[in-house]
């Protein structure tokens, strides 16, 4: 008895429950700016372009940075330099397959795009947006690919995973 009278000596009834309020209420205010930051990325997206550099060997693929794709619209992307006649560009999303995560081709309907040169420069760029199901899909992050068949070449520009604005759709077959 001596001793729980001593633990309790402290702090009043009133204020132990008084703590314990203002505890709840700080959790409870947590838990909800995080919940609203998370819906206030979804809701706007990831416009910040980036760029990318393909090195497009024959017969091989090269890689954009990985980003995170917040919302369903198109992937932007822009071609201001390009060293070979034309490449083919797909959306790539990570997700999971069984108990493991891979990259797949999440391009809509598998359709890649396809970029001619048509003379881009740095000064005027081309813009072009690609559709792709790579939210849902459920993938936790996206990458672009850049691929050659035939003669190769390096291709320059910026992109962002999420599009604002329209452009001119490079998978619509």
């Amino acid at each position: 008895m001596k001793m729980t009278a001593g633990i309790n000596r402290g702090l009043s009834k009133q204020e132990r429950l008084l703590a314990i309020a203002i505890t709840v209420i700080l959790l409870i205010s947590m838990s909800m700016a995080a919940m609203l930051r998370t819906n206030v990325a979804d809701a706007s997206g990831d416009y910040q372009d980036e760029p990318y550099d393909f090195n497009l060997v024959l017969n091989s693929s090269d890689y954009s940075g990985e980003r995170v794709k917040y919302n369903t619209s198109s992937v932007y992307m822009s071609v201001m330099s390009m060293t070979c006649p034309d490449f083919n560009v797909y959306t790539e999303g990570y997700h999971w397959v069984f108990v493991w995560q891979q990259w797949d081709d999440f391009t809509y309907q598998g359709s890649h795009g396809y970029v001619m040169d048509i003379g881009q420069t740095y000064d005027n760029p081309a813009h072009y947006e690609i559709w792709n199901e790579i939210v849902e899909n459920n993938c936790s992050k996206m990458r672009l690919r850049g691929d050659r068949t035939s003669t190769a070449g390096i291709v320059n520009g910026v992109w962002s995973p999420d599009c604002q604005g329209s452009y001119t759709v490079i998978n619509t077959w």
